[in-house]
């Protein structure tokens, strides 16, 4: 969480609304996530971010998720009201905002996107909820992304949605008129 920018951003988006918050980082091992989401809910933490590896391995730890955030298996995002814990994903609607702004035409879009992860998934049900036709994913991992279009096509049957090994990924990529990088690739700090 180091190379994270979201505590400067967040905390100035406080700022301007005049909010009595900060945003802080804390990096919490997993083997620690179950101590750490109980700190956060004795310490009166209102609410809390999580990254990757913990997404998925989180809602064990909570007591609600919302249905959206079951669907997609990840959360990033967990408010805490009255002691208790209820977890969303805000990764799909976050990810689309900025294309609705460039007005991409979803619905005649074909798709790739690197990862089958959290993040992956948030998107990818995301784009085919807002009208995707054609969804290829690549993964490092072939399997996963196998059973990622699994999940996806039981949401979406409509979509044409198959994944591919990542040494087709490029081919792929070619073929479409956008694409995702949802992997952890960039996120780590190479020192």
């Amino acid at each position: 969480i180091a190379h994270s920018l979201s505590p400067m951003m967040q905390t100035f988006a406080f700022q301007q609304r005049h909010l009595d918050c900060v945003y802080l980082p804390f990096l919490v091992a997993p083997e620690r996530l179950a101590t750490a989401v109980a700190g956060a809910v004795a310490l009166g933490v209102c609410g809390f971010n999580v990254t990757i590896p913990h997404k998925e391995a989180i809602m064990a730890h909570l007591d609600d998720i919302a249905p959206a955030a079951r669907a997609i298996g990840a959360v990033n995002t967990v408010q805490v009201q009255d002691g208790k814990t209820m977890g969303y994903n805000t990764d799909g609607e976050g990810f689309l905002q900025p294309l609705h702004a460039l007005q991409l035409p979803f619905r005649t879009t074909t798709t790739c996107m690197l990862g089958a992860g959290g993040a992956a998934r948030a998107v990818a049900m995301a784009l085919l909820a807002a009208g995707c036709p054609v969804l290829v994913l690549a993964n490092r991992t072939y399997e996963r992304a196998a059973h990622l279009v699994a999940i996806l096509q039981g949401h979406f049957p409509q979509a044409q949605v198959r994944a591919v090994p990542l040494a087709q990924a490029a081919p792929a990529a070619r073929q479409s008129g956008l694409l995702i990088n949802a992997t952890s690739v960039g996120l780590h700090d190479a020192s």
